[in-house]
C-alpha cells in the first residue's frame, strides 16, 4: 500500500514512529562509538595491564624461585667446601645426593654445580667431567662475563629442549645451574588466557621468542619478524607495559608486553583486536535487531 493512501492518522503514527527509529539509530551510533572509547580506554589503561602484569608476576615467581635456589645450591657451604678440596670427584656421594634433594623438591631435570675456577662438573647423576673450551663454551661465556645469574634454553644432542637458571658467585668459586623441561614452561605460560584466542608467550631482551605455544617459534623468530620493526621497538622497552597494534594473518591484533627484571625478558601478550570490543560488538547488534524489528511492526 503506498503512503499517501494512508490515513492521516496513520500516516502521522508511520512519521512518528521513523523520526524515532532515526534517532534511535543516531543515538545509538552516537552512544557505540563514545561506548568504543570508553571500553578501549578501559582495556589499554586498566584492565589488560593489570591482566598483563598478573602473568608477568607469576612467570616471575616461578623463575626468581628457581633462581634462589640456584643461588642457595651455589652458595651451599657443604657444597663449595666438597668441590674445592675434593681429590677424588666421583666418590662424592653426599654432594650428588644434595644434587638430587633439590632436583626432586623443584621438580627439575637437572641440578649441577660446577667449580668456576677449574670447571669440574657435578648433576645429580655424578661427576661428569672437567667442562672444556671445545665443547662448553657456554660455561666461559658465563664465568667470564659480570653476570651473577642468566635464563637461557638450552638444546642437549638428544633433542630434548630445557630451560635452564644459571647462578654464579661473582668473587667465589661456586656455580650453579638447574633446568625445566621446555614443555613444562610452554604448558605453564599456556594456562593464561585472553578472550577466546588471546595467548600469552615470552621473548628474550633482543625480541628472540623463547617460550611460545608454538614449538617451530622458538629461538627461530623475532619480534620484528612477527609483527614489524616499529612493533617491535615498542614491545621492548623496559616498562612495566607497552602496547601497539599490528595486524597478524587476516585480523587486526592488539600487542602488549611487561618487562620481567629477573629474566630480562618480556611477556608478549596477542588479543584480536575483535575479541577484545566482541561485548561491544553483541550490544550493538541486539539494538539493530530491535530497531528493525519495531520498524517492520509499523510497515
Amino acid at each position: 500500500m503506498n503512503f499517501s493512501q494512508f490515513s492521516i492518522k496513520k500516516r502521522l503514527i508511520i512519521t512518528m514512529i521513523s523520526a524515532v527509529i532515526t534517532a534511535t539509530l543516531l543515538v545509538g551510533f552516537v552512544s557505540q562509538n563514545l561506548a568504543k572509547e570508553v571500553i578501549e580506554t578501559r582495556l589499554t589503561t586498566s584492565e589488560l595491564p593489570a591482566k598483563l602484569m598478573q602473568i608477568r608476576n607469576e612467570v616471575d615467581k616461578e623463575i626468581s624461585t628457581l633462581q634462589q635456589a640456584a643461588h642457595q645450591l651455589a652458595s651451599n657451604r657443604f657444597a663449595l667446601e666438597r668441590i674445592k678440596n675434593t681429590t677424588f670427584p666421583a666418590d662424592e656421594a653426599q654432594l650428588i645426593q644434595t644434587l638430587n634433594d633439590v632436583k626432586n623438591q623443584y621438580q627439575l631435570i637437572d641440578a649441577s654445580i660446577a667449580n668456576r675456577k677449574d670447571g669440574r662438573y657435578w648433576n645429580q647423576n655424578g661427576f661428569l667431567r672437567q667442562l672444556n673450551h671445545q665443547q662448553d663454551s657456554w660455561f666461559y661465556d658465563f664465568t667470564s662475563s659480570s653476570k651473577a645469574q642468566s635464563v637461557s634454553i638450552f638444546k642437549e644432542s638428544n633433542g630434548e629442549t630445557k630451560l635452564f637458571i644459571n647462578y654464579q658467585q661473582l668473587n667465589g668459586v661456586g656455580m650453579s645451574g638447574l633446568s625445566k623441561s621446555l614443555d613444562d614452561m610452554v604448558t605453564f605460560i599456556n594456562q593464561f588466557k585472553l578472550e577466546q584466542s588471546g595467548f600469552v608467550y615470552l621473548v628474550d631482551a633482543s625480541g628472540i621468542i623463547r617460550l611460545h605455544k608454538d614449538n617451530a617459534q622458538i629461538g627461530n623468530a623475532d619480534l620484528s619478524r612477527v609483527y614489524n620493526r616499529d612493533v617491535a621497538n615498542t614491545l621492548l622497552q623496559t616498562n612495566a607495559f607497552n602496547m601497539s597494534e599490528a595486524t597478524v594473518g587476516d585480523h587486526k591484533s592488539i600487542i602488549a608486553s611487561s618487562y620481567i627484571p629477573s629474566m630480562d625478558w618480556y611477556v608478549i601478550a596477542e588479543l584480536p583486536t575483535e575479541e577484545a570490543f566482541a561485548s561491544l560488538s553483541q550490544a550493538n547488534n541486539e539494538i539493530m535487531l530491535w530497531t528493525l524489528k519495531k520498524y517492520n511492526y509499523w510497515q
